[in-house]
C-alpha cells in the first residue's frame, strides 16, 4: 500500500476484494497498541484513552488555523493525511496542507485530488486520527458526525464513502485478521457544499469481505477516512466543518 504522509511507509498487501485505509498518524504511531496475545488465547483489545467521558467540544476540525493537525480538545489532535494504492495518485501526498477556500466563505478546507487507478480495486483517500499518538477515542456520548462535502471539478467522481475506523477494524487494535472494513455511508458529492450528518447507528460495513461486526465500536474509535474509488476515474473532495452531533453534553 502506498501511504502519503510526512514519512512514508509500506503495509501488507491486503486480500483482493478489500477496500484498505492506511493503519497508522502521519506523526507517530502509538505505543498503546495491543501487544501479541499467547498462542491459544484471544487477543484483548485495548481500552480508550477516555472511556465514559461525556464531550463538551463538537468541533473536530474546520481547517480555519491552517495547519493539518485536527482541533486539539479533550485529548483530541490527530492529523489529516491522504493515501492511495500503487496505481492511483493523489494531491497532497507528503505532509498535508489545507486549501484555501473553505466552506461558507471560511479559510481553509480539506482537500484530495488525482487519478483513481487501475488495479482490480483501486482507492484513494484522506482522513485524520482522533489522536496522536494513535489511540482509540471514546465517542460514545456523542450520536455522529456533520461535515460539508463539494467536488471540485464538474468531471471528478461523486461516489465518497465515508469511513469510521474502532478498535476492532483497524490492525492497531490488535484484533483483526482481515482489516479494513470499517463502518461507514455511501454519500454523493454535488459541485456545491453540502451539509452532511451521520448518525454512527446508521452505519454499516461493506459486505463480503473483512470480518462482520454487529456494529460500529463507538466507545473506541481510531480515524475517520473518506475514501473514493471508482476505477481510472479523475476525483477532486473537498471536506469541511468536521462535528460531532448529538452529544449529551
Amino acid at each position: 500500500m502506498s501511504y502519503r504522509s510526512s514519512h512514508f511507509l509500506l503495509f501488507p498487501l491486503l486480500a483482493a476484494c478489500a477496500s484498505p485505509s492506511p493503519a497508522v498518524s502521519p506523526e507517530s504511531t502509538s505505543e498503546s497498541a495491543a501487544a501479541p496475545a499467547p498462542a491459544g488465547a484471544a487477543p484483548e483489545a485495548p481500552s480508550a484513552i477516555n472511556p465514559g467521558a461525556v464531550l463538551q467540544v463538537p468541533l473536530i476540525d474546520d481547517l480555519d488555523d491552517g495547519n493539518h493537525q485536527t482541533t486539539v480538545a479533550e485529548r483530541r489532535g490527530g492529523y489529516w493525511y491522504t493515501y492511495a494504492d500503487e496505481t492511483s495518485t493523489v494531491t497532497p501526498n507528503g505532509t498535508f496542507v489545507p486549501t484555501a477556500g473553505g466552506a461558507e466563505g471560511s479559510a481553509f478546507a480539506a482537500r484530495m485530488n488525482g487519478q483513481i487507478g487501475t488495479k482490480q480495486y483501486p482507492y484513494a483517500g484522506l482522513g485524520f486520527n482522533l489522536t496522536d499518538p494513535k489511540d482509540p477515542y471514546d465517542l460514545s456520548s456523542c450520536e455522529g458526525l456533520s461535515f460539508r462535502a463539494k467536488k471540485g471539478t464538474p468531471e471528478a467522481v461523486s461516489a465518497v464513502r465515508l469511513k469510521v475506523g474502532d478498535v476492532y477494524t483497524v490492525p492497531e487494535g490488535g484484533v483483526c485478521k482481515s482489516c479494513y472494513n470499517d463502518f461507514g455511508v455511501d454519500f454523493a458529492l454535488t459541485p456545491e457544499w453540502t451539509l452532511h450528518e451521520v448518525k454512527f447507528a446508521d452505519m454499516r460495513q461493506e459486505s463480503y469481505w473483512g470480518e462482520p461486526r454487529p456494529k460500529l465500536e463507538v466507545g473506541r474509535v481510531y480515524q475517520v477516512q473518506f475514501m473514493v474509488k471508482d476505477p481510472s476515474a479523475p476525483f477532486d473532495v473537498w471536506i469541511d466543518d468536521v462535528r460531532l452531533i448529538g452529544c449529551k453534553g
